[in-house]
Parts: structure tokens; C-alpha cells; sequence
């Protein structure tokens, strides 16, 4: 003999009308949070970012690296030793003329310390891509959770409306 209550028993038709809209507004609100992660930077928050600063100091760390594994070495190179003397001097925006130089007693050096150059400007772009990542995270954990979280369990709680709305009890 079958028991009626177990056999028909369908979680969503004994769910009350209330529980959707109060489960809607809870997703609602996970979802405006996960929102306050997701959209991208506005053109407001990025003019405030400094770029040329991050950029200064990715390239200042990079530098201070490389030339800390270069006076590492017990034996450098002419390249080497001119990028190491070019940092501990502060001499970045004539590197032009030193390559000139080197290009004149010593063509292989010259060559050396462009690779070196190019080098340092792809690791510090990389570091400074890795900062301006950091700071984007920054900027949008700073944004305030009212406003997302608010829409969101607005929509959440509107879409839970509708769905007791437009579904019918059919027990």
C-alpha cells in the first residue's frame, strides 16, 4: 500500500512564495558582490592611477636587481660592467652615447649591452604590468559594497517576484 504523503511529496510545490523571493535576494546579493570584482575600472578610478610612477619604480627595482646578480659575478663582462657603472651612476638617459661609444673600440660590447637594455626594459615592463594588476585589485576592493550589494539584492529580490509570478501551483 503506497503512502500518498511520500509518493506526490515535490520539494518546490510545498515551498513557500516568500522562501523564492528571500533565496533571490540572497543570490542577488552574492552577485552584486562578485560584481564589485568583475567590472572593469571606470574612467573615473583610472585617472587617478599613477602610471608613470609604477612604471619609475619597476624600473628603478629591476635595475637595482640586475645589478645586484651582476656584481655577483666574480667575472663581468665589458657589457656587464658598463650597465653596473651606467645604474650606480644614475647615467640613464645617455646610454645612447654609450652604446656609440662602445660601438667605436668595442662592437660585441656594444651589442651585449644593448641585449642588457632590452633585457631590463622587458623586465620592467613585466614588473610594472604585475603593479598596475595589484593596483586595479586595489582600487576595486576599495569600492564601496553598498552599491553593488544593493542592486543586487534588488534584482534579486524583483527576479524572485516574477518567478512566483509567472509559475503556477499545479498540485
Amino acid at each position: 500500500m503506497p503512502v500518498d504523503g511520500v509518493q506526490n511529496y515535490n520539494i518546490t510545490s510545498r515551498r513557500g512564495t516568500l522562501s523564492n523571493v528571500i533565496a533571490g535576494g540572497v543570490l542577488g546579493v552574492a552577485g552584486g558582490y562578485a560584481a564589485k570584482h568583475i567590472v572593469p575600472l571606470d574612467s573615473n578610478e583610472r585617472a587617478n592611477i599613477p602610471y608613470r610612477s609604477i612604471i619609475n619604480v619597476a624600473r628603478k627595482e629591476t635595475n637595482k636587481q640586475m645589478v645586484t646578480n651582476y656584481s655577483a659575478l666574480s667575472q663581468r663582462t665589458v657589457a656587464q660592467d658598463t650597465f653596473v657603472k651606467m645604474i650606480k651612476e644614475k647615467n640613464f638617459k645617455n646610454s645612447a652615447e654609450i652604446v656609440k661609444d662602445l660601438e667605436k673600440t668595442k662592437p660585441d660590447a656594444a651589442r651585449e649591452f644593448k641585449k642588457i637594455i632590452k633585457i631590463a626594459d622587458k623586465d620592467s615592463s613585466a614588473v610594472a604590468k604585475q603593479y598596475t594588476g595589484a593596483y586595479h585589485k586595489f582600487l576595486k576592493c576599495m569600492r564601496p559594497n553598498a552599491q553593488f550589494v544593493g542592486v543586487g539584492a534588488a534584482v534579486g529580490v524583483i527576479a524572485g517576484v516574477l518567478y512566483n509570478a509567472f509559475t503556477q501551483d499545479r498540485a
